[in-house]
């Protein structure tokens, strides 16, 4: 008794192995805008949560952790945008630094102006001793997760400005300052390594502390190489206007355009 085996024809074959070619390059294609969603997402609440981090260290006032009781901690000056990093090198890994703000223990701390008072405190993040410029407290880093680049508002432009979150040597509550420019657009920073690079004795922190406001807040957009995540769309992580504690650090959401600052690209 004969049986009639019937196989594949050649057109089957192509159809089935185009069907699943699709298949496959769908299944990589979401899984890859998946990771990438998820990196993005991880480098924006990382860098939120870095911010969050400069108000914790500054519970209360500490004496300076060289053992010098005649010196404080009063606050943290946070630089984006520098020329070079902590080792004197290129700048190019857009890395942020965080650097301790030193002053005299003593003094006059009448007035209302907190930055003016804390001046006359002697604060400054580098200190000269024996003719070598060097940083006066701890000075760090931070490198964006997963290559993402921290940018201006209005374009694609690297960030560079500088942040100041200080507490009061008369009341002991925190106060945040963001560095205007002239216009507002965040093209100037702080160069702290520069000044320590050039062993230079010129009062870059201090000479800038009439250019600090209380009264606006500092947005950054997160954007990432992996492409349009979110539509074009970049995460913005605001700081908000004289911001007292952590909670003023905040990761704006993307479907509220009135609250997130990053124009779409």
């Amino acid at each position: 008794m004969s049986k009639n085996r019937r196989g594949f024809t050649i057109i089957e074959v192509v159809i089935f192995l185009a069907i699943t070619s699709v298949i496959f390059i769908a299944i990589v294609l979401g899984t890859s805008n998946v990771m990438s969603r998820q990196r993005y997402n991880e480098s924006t609440q990382n860098f939120a949560e870095f911010l969050r981090g400069i108000y914790s260290k500054l519970t209360s006032i500490e004496n300076h952790g060289d053992g010098r009781s005649e010196k404080a901690i009063y606050g943290k000056l946070v630089t984006f945008g520098e020329k070079y990093n902590l080792d004197g090198e290129e700048n190019t890994n857009n890395e942020v630094f965080a650097y301790d703000i030193i002053g005299d223990v003593s003094g006059v701390i009448s007035g209302d102006n907190i930055l003016s008072t804390l001046t006359k405190l002697n604060i400054d993040v580098v200190k000269n001793e024996g003719g070598k410029v060097t940083y006066a407290g701890i000075a760090e880093s931070y490198s964006p997760r997963w290559m993402a680049r921290i940018e201006r508002t209005n374009d694609h432009e690297l960030y560079r400005g500088a942040v100041i979150v200080v507490r009061s040597a008369s009341t002991g509550i925190i106060n945040t300052y963001v560095l205007k420019n002239e216009p507002d657009d965040h093209t100037k920073t702080i160069e702290v390594n520069q000044t320590v690079k050039a062993n230079s004795t010129e009062a870059v922190f201090r000479n800038a502390l009439n250019k600090f406001s209380n009264t606006t807040a500092a947005d950054f957009c997160l954007y990432s190489e992996d492409g349009n995540i979110y539509n074009g769309y970049r995460r913005d992580v605001r700081i908000n206007a004289n911001a007292r504690n952590s909670s003023g650090v905040e990761v704006m959401p993307l479907d509220d355009l009135t609250a997130n600052a990053c124009k779409k690209l």
